[in-house]
């Protein structure tokens, strides 16, 4: 507060009472401050949880993709070199 907003009193009583007044004012705002930034933390807290178990889930879906992708590389490599065969024998017979 500036100090050229402060306002004249006519009493000590009065002056006591707008500190007082004012001073419950800012401990009521920094009361919700505090109570709106633990509620923050603890929604912070659980996204980084789902998001940490999508993670994990995703990078093990990932694994089993690769997994898959190789075994499917591997029969593609085997049934070329089956069918590379039964041409050759068809190609003699």
């Amino acid at each position: 507060m500036e100090m050229d907003m402060i306002p004249k009193f006519s009493s000590k009583d009065e002056e006591i009472d707008f500190w007082k007044a004012l001073s419950f004012k800012y401990k009521k705002g920094c009361e919700e401050a505090q109570e709106e930034l633990l509620e923050f933390q603890e929604g912070s807290r659980e996204l980084e949880a789902e998001l940490e178990a999508q993670l994990g889930q995703a990078e093990h879906r990932i694994r089993d993709l690769h997994s898959e992708n190789q075994r499917l590389k591997n029969e593609a490599e085997t049934l070329k070199i089956s069918t590379k065969t039964h041409i050759e024998w068809l190609c003699l017979v």
